[in-house]
């Protein structure tokens, strides 16, 4: 009969070990690394530029008592979020909020109004109102979930040099090491065979 280890045998097994580990490995993928973006603040969050826009309506309304009433309406309304205004320019009022400008540019965003309902020197031209934005804690956030995928990914990689080692040993090492040494004790007994023979020569 055929040998019970033939290469073409060996090479089947390892290859759908391997392609088997790389399918759940591409499921694992595909299902998990999304997961790490739910903590992030929303990619389209337009209610930046609405409330630009509330301010700028109500400003053009003539009603500063409504303006300030506005402008702690929309301070709350970002209470338990990562990001918040902590400042506004062109309607005349101040913001008043515990959030403070942010330390790095890179967390401050702009929020302009689309038009000015109200010329005047701080919104006429190219100049607009503006809202400031601390998008600190938001930031820090997708950092954090950045360097989270990046251990995730090496600890994969990792598990996945340790399985392949594992799929080496028992499907090729293994195997290997059985057929040698049979070979091995096959050509001990023909050794040990022709050694009697010449001794009986």
């Amino acid at each position: 009969g055929k040998p019970r280890f033939e290469a073409k045998v060996l090479a089947q097994r390892l290859t759908t070990s391997i392609a088997t580990r790389v399918a759940m490995l591409t499921i694992f993928l595909v299902a998990f690394v999304p997961l790490l973006d739910l903590p992030i603040f929303p990619r389209q969050d337009r209610s930046l530029e609405l409330w630009a826009r509330n301010l700028e309506e109500v400003f053009a309304a003539e009603n500063t008592t409504k303006l300030s009433a506005e402008m702690n309406s929309m301070v709350l309304f970002y209470e338990n979020s990562d990001y918040a205004p902590y400042a506004v320019d062109g309607w005349g009022v101040s913001l008043t909020t515990s959030v403070s400008e942010p330390l790095r540019a890179q967390n401050r965003i702009i929020i302009e109004v689309d038009e000015c309902l109200m010329e005047r020197t701080a919104c006429q031209g190219s100049q607009r109102a503006i809202i400031y934005f601390n998008f600190t804690g938001a930031n820090q956030m997708g950092a954090l979930m950045e360097i989270g995928l990046i251990l995730v990914i090496v600890g994969i990689m990792i598990a996945m040099t340790h399985d392949l080692g594992s799929i080496l040993t028992v499907t090729m090492v293994r195997p290997l090491e059985k057929m040698f040494g049979m070979l091995l004790q096959q050509a001990q007994q023909l050794i040990d065979i022709v050694a009697s023979e010449e001794d009986e020569d």
